[in-house]
């Protein structure tokens, strides 16, 4: 039978901090992922048609600003993570 190792009220609350921003990162994600999928659409559709893409690019370059925000918060939380797992042993 496996022990457990006590693991400090700080850390708890920086996993439980983990767990939140996961979580929120990954709520964000879901509609992100179905606006860049119909962004595509429409710039491809703009492009085949020879319409000004302007604006959507300028869409696109910010949606793709807010997707590497994201994964940078889920970076982050992702080591103190693993790094934590490893320390309580």
């Amino acid at each position: 039978m496996p022990t457990r190792a006590f693991v400090p009220a700080s850390a708890q609350a920086e996993l439980k901090t983990d767990d939140r921003l996961a979580l929120a990162c990954h709520k964000l994600r879901t509609p992100l992922t179905a606006a860049m999928g119909f962004l595509q659409l429409a710039l491809r559709e703009a492009r085949r048609s020879g319409a000004d893409a302007g604006h959507l690019e300028m869409v696109d370059e910010q949606l793709r600003r807010m997707s590497g925000m994201i994964n940078e918060l889920a970076g982050d939380a992702g080591p103190r993570r693993r790094k934590q797992a490893v320390s309580v042993h």
